[in-house]
């Protein structure tokens, strides 16, 4: 199963994975950022907007991840369809 998740990955198409890759990034900077927010409530408990803008944030960096790896993945496919 490993070996299979990595040939579809390394077939992919070099800019579908560019893309991919980054939007990637970007949801761990955001799941980072999150993550300094939450820490920073939990140290000094100054105010409660701080624990729901952290929780957004990692709640909406997961969604991001997953849908960048759906899409990328499901475009990479489609594409490779039309070509044949």
């Amino acid at each position: 199963m490993k070996n299979k998740i990595i040939n579809i990955y390394n077939s992919m198409d070099k800019r579908t994975k560019n893309l991919m890759n980054k939007g990637l990034i970007f949801c761990f900077l955001l799941a980072v950022i999150s993550s300094l927010c939450l820490l920073t409530y939990n140290l000094f408990y100054s105010s409660i907007t701080l624990y729901y803008i952290g929780f957004y944030l990692f709640k909406n960096s997961i969604l991001f991840a997953s849908v960048f790896l759906v899409l990328g993945l499901g475009f990479d496919k489609l594409k490779k369809e039309l070509e044949q």
